[in-house]
């Protein structure tokens, strides 16, 4: 692995960064890809089921306490929560696209802080033509077309299930107005900022609106993030994540054994 491989390569510097900081050497933990994550194990496929749908609920739980909280993500003064900043964004959304159709493609669903911008556009008089969902989590679809159907319609709501890595704006086909691409809140945990701006250079064209959620430090330090992973959703899909790593190394482990 070349210089520029390691330093896109978050699994590998997580790795090595824990070997620095814990009894463990580096060789010695072991880590599982973002695709890896939400790969379907064989015992979810042999009950007819799959932890998938569990860790997406998880994720959509933690979404639904940001968007109904009226403090979260608030400034000392207790203005700009979470909720108030995606309103205000869509608000921002309707007036830049000047009365042109908007195609809504979002990576990364999830239905409660989608649901509400979608409805403040829609509510602004914005002719939302379609919504296309690109996830890599299989179990999701059916999430999210429960949410967004009865907002943009059944004929409007479309999804894809794959790797956006694997992807590129024409994926997409052609639409003749303004599209919104989506990113809202992963980014940070799967991918660096240096690589993370190539997958959305590819994702989007010329003209196009990209709204993206990122997860920054702040004069409170670790503390915040520190307490978002303590929050019990959190817990969940952390421990669901890992179960699944573990049967997946297993199946390896059996592959070759």
């Amino acid at each position: 692995m070349n210089g520029t491989e390691y330093e896109d390569n978050l699994e590998v510097i997580v790795r090595d960064s824990l070997g620095c900081f814990t009894p463990l050497s580096a060789d010695q933990i072991d880590t599982v890809s973002n695709a890896s994550k939400y790969s379907i194990s064989e015992n979810d496929r042999d009950a007819g089921s799959s932890s998938l749908e569990d860790v997406f609920g998880y994720m959509a739980a933690l979404n639904k306490m940001a968007v109904s909280g009226n403090g979260i993500c608030a400034d000392r003064s207790g203005n700009a929560s979470l909720h108030d900043s995606l309103i205000s964004t869509a608000d921002y959304i309707s007036h830049k696209v000047n009365g042109a159709s908007v195609r809504y493609i979002e990576i990364g669903p999830e239905p409660y802080k989608t649901e509400l911008i979608i409805k403040r556009l829609i509510g602004n008089g914005v002719d939302l033509t379609s919504y296309i969902g690109l996830d890599i989590n299989p179990e999701s679809e059916k999430a999210m077309r429960l949410a967004l159907e009865p907002v943009v319609g059944k004929q409007r709501f479309s999804y894809k299930i794959n790797d956006y890595n694997e992807l590129q704006s024409s994926s997409f086909g052609f639409h003749d107005g303004i599209t919104v691409v989506t990113m809202m809140g992963f980014q940070e945990g799967n991918e660096l900022p240096r690589k993370m701006l190539r997958i959305l250079k590819k994702l989007t064209s010329k003209g196009d609106l990209l709204l993206s959620e990122m997860q920054l430090s702040s004069l409170a330090g670790w503390k915040p993030i520190i307490d978002f992973y303590s929050l019990q959703p959190m817990k969940q899909f952390s421990q669901k994540i890992c179960e699944n790593g573990l049967s997946l190394s297993q199946q390896v482990n059996i592959g070759f054994s």
